[in-house]
Order: structure tokens, then C-alpha cells, then sequence
């Protein structure tokens, strides 16, 4: 949701910072990886398994990020170079988002019995959209003021954690059969 939320003006100081607007072909390549990563995502969901999203969205996510802030830090802002690599990276970032919903969603699916199955999914759901308001708001003030790679250090902060947090989780259900 901070991506969500923040990513074009986050992207747009990464890419030009003396210019207020970003191209649009440019938020169409990032689009265009989120679109490879529901596609990919949906296909391979099942072979990987809730933890294999989970590693695929949080840590793959935050490793691209990080790498992201530090082309930014250590390219300088009119080389060709740099543009090229944050849009690529940009680009496979937002490509991994989907794994770390579809992971989500999956727990969910796993861990309650079927006869509560359909709340869970809704309650679950509607934190989800609860905390994702709380969070940008909450963010706010730090992405309008801090540096670009500051701004995607502490998202990949986050995804490390969630990744640890999702990888501690009970073992993994994938291809087994779901009992009650």
C-alpha cells in the first residue's frame, strides 16, 4: 500500500528529482510488472507454496528495493545508466508485490476450518483495508519529507520483517490435501 500510495513520487525523485513530473511511459513499465507478477504469481502459487510467496514478495521485494536505493545513491542522477536501472529494478519490484498476497490470502485459507472459512476471508480483508488507510496515513509526513532511498530502505525494513515473521509461521501446506 505505501508503494501503492507513494511510488510515483517516490519513483519520480528516484528518476528526476529536479523535475516535477514523471513519464507516464515510465508508471506504465511499472504497471506493466505488476502485471507480469499477478500472471506469474497465479501460476506458480501452487508449486511454491505460502512460504515460497511469502519469500518471494517480502524478501525479493525488499532485496529489490534496497538495491534500488543504492543505484540511486551511487549513479549520478543524469546517467543514462541509472534510468535504465531503476526502471528495470522499479520495474521486477512491483512484480513481486503480488507473491505477498497471494501468501496472505492463502494463510488464511489454510489455517481456518471451512465452516468459518468465508468470515475469516472478509474479516481478514477488511483489516487488511483498515490498516492499509491507517498506514498511509501514518506515513504521510515521512515519504513528503525524507530522500527517495530513505523512503524505500524503510519499506524493505518492513519486508525484511514480515518476512521473518511469515517464515517462522507453522510448516507449509502446499500440495497437501486440506482436512479440517
Amino acid at each position: 500500500v505505501l508503494i501503492d500510495t507513494w511510488g510515483p513520487e517516490v519513483y519520480r525523485r528516484l528518476l528526476s528529482p529536479n523535475d516535477p513530473h514523471l513519464p507516464h511511459r515510465v508508471l506504465l513499465m511499472f504497471n506493466a510488472g505488476d502485471l507480469c507478477g499477478i500472471l506469474a504469481s497465479v501460476m506458480v502459487v501452487d508449486k511454491i507454496g505460502r512460504k515460497g510467496s511469502f519469500f518471494v514478495g517480502f524478501g525479493g521485494q525488499g532485496l529489490l528495493y534496497t538495491v534500488l536505493a543504492g543505484v540511486s545513491i551511487c549513479v549520478s542522477v543524469g546517467s543514462p545508466a541509472r534510468w535504465g536501472f531503476m526502471v528495470v529494478l522499479g520495474s521486477m519490484a512491483t512484480a513481486t508485490r503480488c507473491f505477498g498476497w497471494e501468501a496472505a490470502n492463502m494463510w488464511i485459507v489454510e489455517v481456518f476450518p471451512t465452516t468459518v472459512r468465508a468470515t475469516a476471508v472478509a474479516v481478514s480483508s477488511a483489516i487488511m483495508r483498515l490498516a492499509a488507510v491507517g498506514t498511509v496515513m501514518a506515513s504521510a509526513p515521512a515519504a513528503q519529507s525524507a530522500s527517495a532511498p530513505v523512503c524505500l530502505l524503510g519499506v524493505a525494513a518492513m519486508l525484511s520483517t514480515g518476512l521473518t515473521v511469515a517464515q517462522s509461521l507453522p510448516r507449509e501446506t502446499a500440495n497437501e490435501p486440506m482436512g479440517e
